[in-house]
């Protein structure tokens, strides 16, 4: 009932509330009678306030930043990325090896080294590497920090 429009009811008291109404019928003995339940939904509608307010947030500042934020497991298995360079793919990219994305050995190894660190002390710590492009050199310096779970490190953020 309500076909996905907002429902309020009115208690006793003249305070209205957010409902949600299901109706059904039911035969008995030769009579057909309807069946209202009316639930008070406030404490719903007050969550999905708080996670549109907290989507909102995410994307405002994970989704429509300009830096690239990427998330690592133990393996640098690239487990999330915000957005990617032109030329490449969310889905090229996700699942990938941080180190395949490189693009020399000594910044693979920075890079290994500074992520490993993190892993190991918890404390938050950066490396820079320097992409060739057809403009010039790009000067990238990344932020490592930990991801903490139940006092467990179980991924990395890269910025």
């Amino acid at each position: 009932m309500g076909n996905g429009k907002n429902l309020n009811g009115l208690h006793k008291n003249g305070h209205e509330f957010p409902v949600e109404v299901s109706l059904s019928h039911i035969n008995i003995e030769n009579h057909t009678l309807a069946i209202a339940i009316v639930v008070d939904v406030t404490e719903q509608r007050k969550l999905m306030d708080e996670i549109s307010l907290s989507k909102t947030l995410y994307s405002s500042l994970v989704e429509n930043t300009i830096d690239h934020i990427f998330q690592l497991d133990k393996n640098l298995t690239i487990k999330y990325i915000n957005h990617v360079s032109p030329g490449l793919t969310k889905e090229q990219v996700i699942g990938s090896n941080l180190l395949d994305l490189l693009p020399e050995r000594k910044y693979k190894v920075l890079a290994q080294k500074t992520i490993n660190r993190v892993f190991d002390t918890g404390i938050a710590e950066s490396y820079e590497i320097v992409y060739p492009s057809p403009f010039g050199p790009l000067n990238y310096t990344t932020s490592v920090s930990p991801v903490i779970k139940n006092g467990e490190i179980i991924r990395v953020n890269l910025i």
